[in-house]
C-alpha cells in the first residue's frame, strides 16, 4: 500500500497538504488535499498522470512503474517544479504533536480540578 504526502505553499502563502493512497492489490487511487477528496480512480496498475488544481495552480501527480516499483512525482505545471515529498506516512507528524498537546491539556485540567476539590 503506497501512501505519500506533500506540503505545498502557494504564492499567497496558503498551505496545501496533498496526500495520496494507492492500493497494492486493488490499484485504487485516492488523492486528497487538506482532507478533501479531489480525485478517485480505480484499478490503476499502469503508468498514469493525474491533473488537478490547488487554488489557481495546475499540478500533475504521475504514477510510473519502473522495474516493478511504483514511483510518484508531483509537479507544479505553472512553474515546472517538482514538489518534494513530505513523508510516506498516512498520518503527518503534526497530528501526533496535536494529540500529545491535547492529552497534556486534559491532564492539567484534571489536576486543577482535583486540587480545588481537595482544598
Amino acid at each position: 500500500m503506497a501512501q505519500h504526502s506533500w506540503i505545498y505553499k502557494n504564492k499567497v502563502g496558503i498551505d496545501y497538504e496533498l496526500s495520496m493512497y494507492h492500493g497494492d492489490k486493488s490499484g485504487h487511487v485516492l488523492i486528497y488535499s487538506n482532507q478533501a477528496i479531489i480525485c478517485i480512480d480505480f484499478s490503476v496498475k499502469n503508468d498514469k498522470i493525474f491533473s488537478f488544481m490547488l487554488g489557481e495552480e495546475l499540478f500533475e501527480l504521475s504514477f510510473i512503474l519502473e522495474k516493478g516499483l511504483p514511483l510518484y512525482k508531483l509537479i507544479n505545471k505553472d512553474t515546472n517544479k517538482t514538489i518534494s515529498k513530505l513523508e510516506t506516512s498516512s498520518y503527518p507528524k503534526r497530528h501526533i504533536h496535536i494529540a500529545v498537546l491535547l492529552v497534556l491539556a486534559i491532564c492539567i485540567i484534571i489536576f486543577i480540578i482535583l486540587y480545588f476539590i481537595n482544598n
